[in-house]
């Protein structure tokens, strides 16, 4: 998730009173550094002299033990080092960097005319030049044709199941239509940014037969043909085709300087990484994985935004997120599975993209991945629906049971286990046992250390 920061955004944290403010909080400032007896009664108690310090220093009255923190925000000027304005390019799209080397390519013809000039003296027919210009223009539109229709298919084949859970529908049937009419935020925002960016592309690609338009000038009749021919000749084969790279080319220059992932392109990153391993084999889903989904979703869709990182609320989300991702890396074998493990990625999907995971209620989330992964979705959308109906979860869930322990939190992390437990060769020997004597001397280690001083 892209995250901007600057001087507004920034709001002070709650930190740990000084000592200053424990003087005057219900323990004695004596107390809070550990003295007591006569000396914690002594009026002429002084922070500055208990700590060595004397002089001017001593008597300035906002003097503050070495170390305490102030309740005082820090200066905003702090964070200028965390403002980036040179990073442009915050996503490459695989359609431009198909695009580049092939709008790049048109100059070896020109090239090659320079190291072969009787290439120039070959008078071409006068169709010659229209069908260069039908060629490239053919090629671009090939190039994005060829690009969308892979990219539907993705789409299509992410977004079925969700869909036809929607619709009750058989996912086979799942089309165009259903995408434009689900109420899956996430469905939505993928078809509306695959729309519009397929549209700028062809628009781009337009300009290479710019010829075909009848020209809106004609020659006048003290006008030679010559000078016709050169003020008409944006409108020309030639002119079409530098027209066309060059409203490609900026095309290319604002989808680098302003372009961002979008929640279904991180969405073919991660399952190609994290579940088909192509280039990243041993890689599992993780819970950030999971967390860059669910922030990707939050940015384009308004949804409602995680908790700041510092607070119980995210460590709530985490392991939410945690437990999915161990469900996932079962049902995907990544690991060995030890429980029933059936949560997909179309079953994610529809989770995030009906709005069933909040990020303020983990009994109520974990409650639903778990219906998901045991009984299947149609079993979730009875349950959802029921809560959503006024009923209590424990209610909703009596028909549906799952493990307490599941419901209530997310399954512990498990030690890590010791060299020995994962029977790998140590590169030394194990320590021998402890002596008796050896024992008795580290009982009373502090004895020995003051009758040795």
């Amino acid at each position: 998730m892209d995250r901007k920061v600057s001087g507004s955004d920034v709001q002070p944290q709650a930190v740990a009173p000084s000592a200053n403010a424990a003087a005057g909080s219900g323990s004695s400032l004596p107390a809070q550094l550990g003295v007591s007896g006569a000396a914690a009664n002594d009026p002429s108690f002084s922070l500055p002299a208990q700590l060595g310090v004397s002089g001017a220093a001593a008597n300035d009255p906002s003097f503050s033990a070495p170390g305490a923190s102030s309740t005082a925000p820090a200066p905003q000027s702090n964070l200028d080092h965390t403002k980036i304005t040179g990073r442009f390019n915050q996503y490459t799209s695989g359609y431009w960097a198909l695009t580049v080397p092939l709008l790049s390519a048109r100059y070896v013809f020109d090239a090659l005319n320079e190291m072969f000039k009787p290439i120039s003296k070959i008078k071409f027919p006068k169709w010659g030049d229209k069908a260069w210009s039908i060629g490239v223009g053919g090629l671009m539109m090939g190039v994005t044709g060829f690009y969308s229709i892979r990219t539907y298919t993705d789409m299509k084949r992410q977004f079925k199941e969700p869909l036809g859970w929607e619709f009750d529908k058989d996912p086979e049937k799942v089309g165009i239509r259903d995408m434009l009419r689900t109420q899956n935020t996430l469905v939505r925002d993928a078809v509306k940014n695959f729309t519009k960016r397929s549209v700028m592309r062809v628009a781009a690609n337009l300009p290479f037969f710019t010829y075909l338009v009848p020209t809106p000038f004609k020659q006048r009749p003290d006008e030679s043909p010559m000078r016709f021919e050169r003020r008409n000749k944006l409108l020309g084969p030639k002119g079409s085709v530098n027209f066309g790279v060059g409203v490609n080319a900026m095309y290319l220059a604002t989808d680098a300087l302003s372009r961002k992932r979008t929640f279904f392109e991180e969405l073919q990153g991660f399952i190609d990484t994290k579940i088909n391993h192509r280039d990243k084999l041993g890689d599992s889903v993780t819970a950030q994985d999971l967390i860059n989904l669910y922030a990707l979703r939050q940015r384009d869709t308004k949804a409602p935004p995680l908790p700041k990182m510092n607070t119980p609320q995210w460590q709530d989300n985490v392991k939410l997120f945690d437990r999915m991702a161990d469900l996932m890396n079962q049902t995907y074998e990544n690991i060995p599975q030890k429980e029933h493990a059936d949560f997909t990625v179309p079953k994610l999907l529809y989770l995030l993209g009906m709005g069933l995971l909040k990020s303020d209620n983990l009994e109520k989330n974990l409650a639903y991945v778990e219906v998901a992964n045991r009984y299947g979705v149609p079993a979730l959308k009875k349950v959802a629906s029921a809560v959503e109906g006024g009923a209590d979860l424990n209610t909703a869930l009596s028909a549906f049971p799952i493990p307490l322990s599941v419901s209530a939190e997310a399954a512990p992390e498990q030690p890590a286990k010791s060299f020995a437990q994962e029977g790998l060769k140590k590169s030394r020997p194990e320590a021998p046992a402890a002596t008796h004597a050896e024992r008795a001397l580290q009982k009373g280690d502090g004895m020995a250390q003051s009758v040795g001083a």
